[in-house]
């Protein structure tokens, strides 16, 4: 699988400016992003989500579940009253159903085991901090069944390391695009140009 961003059309920030953003990460790749404000960064998530809409319903499966997991790591939503532990169980019901149910629960328990998740298991996800957050929804999209992967990285250095170190564990394999407002954190990862190189802008 191959992530593919074609021409893009992206807000450079308070400018207003438009730019078109083109890269590709291939599997096996992480890459990264560096929007330059975090409005860009929103805008490459977003449009990157339309453009995969628009390319499965091109080849006639609009209804195929997307293979590309997308971590936003907001707030809200309606799973908010959900334990991590229920949140992660449905996810691997959905994306592992012909599996036996032993094996979904072994499933879940190691991505809680591999994301760090063990104390805040029962906890509900309003009551989580944003780098759990965070974790929860990576650990969900990987028991759905996402190969390859689109992630925002935002936080302070510490928690960018972290969330670094999370996706070379669960997300080995596939292409990885990690979007981000700031370099730091993110030293030897490969960019794809971010919003300097790679934006052309748009007359």
């Amino acid at each position: 699988m191959v992530i593919r961003a074609t021409k893009l059309r992206v807000n450079a920030g308070a400018s207003g400016t438009m730019h078109e953003v083109s890269f590709e990460v291939r599997a096996g790749e992480l890459r990264a992003f560096v929007g330059g404000s975090d409005e860009a960064c929103r805008e490459v998530m977003s449009a990157l989500i339309a453009q995969q809409a628009a390319a499965r319903e091109a080849r006639g499966a609009r209804s195929e579940r997307d293979a590309v997991g997308y971590v936003r790591g907001e707030r809200g939503g309606r799973y908010e009253g959900l334990q991590v532990g229920r949140l992660l169980g449905y996810a691997a019901e959905l994306g592992l159903r012909d599996e036996p149910v032993e094996v979904r629960g072994e499933r879940v328990e190691a991505m809680i085991a591999t994301l760090g998740l063990g104390e805040v298991r029962a906890r509900r996800l309003r009551d989580l901090d944003a780098l759990a957050r965070w974790k929860v929804e990576v650990g969900e999209c990987a028991l759905l069944g996402a190969r390859d992967w689109v992630v925002m990285i935002e936080g302070d250095e510490a928690a960018r390391k972290v969330k670094l170190k999370v996706l070379k564990e669960v997300c080995r394999g596939g292409a990885v695009l990690a979007i981000s407002g700031s370099a730091v954190g993110l030293e030897g990862v490969e960019p794809v140009g971010g919003a300097v190189a790679v934006a052309r802008e748009v007359a």
